[in-house]
Order: C-alpha cells, then sequence, then structure tokens
C-alpha cells in the first residue's frame, strides 16, 4: 500500500502525517468514544442523608468525589461521615451521611471519568 504525506497549516507541527493513498475523507467525523470528552463534571444539591442516583453507568465511567459541604448543625458533634460513590445495579450511586448529626443539605461535586482514561482497581458495590 503506497503512503502519501498529508499536509497541514498546524505551526509548529511536530508529526508527519501519513494515510493510505487511497484513503479519502467525507466531511465532518461524527461523535465517537474518542471524540467525547473523557471527563464530566457534576455538582448535585439534595436534602437529608441521601443516595444520590447519578445516571452514568459503571461500565462506562469512575466517579471521584471531587468536594462537598454538609449542612449539619455545628452544635452537634457526629459520629461517622459517609460520602462515598458506590456501583449498585450498573450504576453510580454517591451515599452521604453523618451519623448522630441533623443533615440539612448536601453539596457534592462529582467527576467523572471515562473508563478507558482510568485504571480501576477496584469497587465499592453496595
Amino acid at each position: 500500500m503506497a503512503k502519501k504525506k498529508t499536509e497541514g497549516v498546524i505551526l509548529n507541527d511536530l508529526h508527519d502525517i501519513y494515510v493510505a493513498s487511497n484513503t479519502t475523507s467525507t466531511g465532518p467525523v461524527a461523535p465517537t468514544v474518542t471524540t467525547q470528552k473523557p471527563m464530566e463534571y457534576q455538582i448535585y444539591q439534595v436534602k437529608g442523608n441521601p443516595t444520590i442516583k447519578t445516571g452514568y453507568l459503571g461500565s462506562e465511567w469512575t466517579a471521584v468525589i471531587a468536594g462537598f459541604n454538609c449542612g449539619a448543625q455545628q452544635k452537634h458533634k457526629a459520629t461517622a461521615l459517609t460520602i462515598m460513590p458506590v456501583v449498585d445495579d450498573g450504576e453510580w450511586k454517591i451515599k452521604c451521611d453523618i451519623k448522630d448529626a441533623d443533615d440539612r443539605y448536601w453539596d457534592v461535586a462529582v467527576l467523572f471519568i471515562r473508563n478507558n482514561m482510568v485504571n480501576r482497581i477496584n469497587n465499592f458495590y453496595r
């Protein structure tokens, strides 16, 4: 198969791109896994001691808690804090709880990363 050099107009290009001589281009590329953004950032605002259903599939995404704020009353002393992403029924869910405190609300920031970008060793399943 013969190769032809494709010339570009990008300044400071560090790579020569070679394509088969029988290759043609037909216009814009349809979105694929390689053209989709590798990460999505979501903020959830909920009340009480929630289990947040994210709608993100565990088979496609990895969930990372990027930050949180809990509206628990400061006069209470909590005995335990739980905030963790878990895969439940194939979907990422965020479990939020403060034991022995009045949880008025939660703000939870979650970074979802496509699984093809992550070497995920293990999960919490509940």
